[in-house]
């Protein structure tokens, strides 16, 4: 790890850190799921589903993770431009692996 500079073991182990946020059933996971979707953020102090982390969120679960330009950590409100599709999305969001963010939703 310190071998290499450019190397970001948060950046390779977000999507699995994802996968468990939606599909984890423990009240831990479901407390840090709702944080992640539902935190204020900046300027924006609406209390409702953040959508843009919901598109990130089952982007970095399927292995595509958004960053800012220059940035080596997540970035919770960057939908990848390589990412999911609509159909995509939906199937992830709807399959036994998205079971967690199904109750909270």
């Amino acid at each position: 790890l310190t071998g290499n500079e450019d190397y970001g073991i948060i950046m390779e182990s977000y999507p699995y850190i994802a996968r468990k946020l939606l599909a984890e059933n423990r009240p831990e996971i479901q407390q840090a799921l709702q944080e992640v979707l539902f935190s204020v953020t900046g300027g924006d102090s609406s209390n409702g589903l953040k959508f843009t982390r919901l598109l990130a969120l089952l982007n970095n679960a399927s292995g595509s993770v958004g960053t800012k330009e220059g940035a080596s950590f997540v970035d919770l409100d960057a939908i990848p431009e390589d990412g999911l599709g609509l159909a995509d999305g939906v199937k992830l969001l709807l399959s036994e692996n998205a079971e967690s963010l199904r109750k909270l939703l």
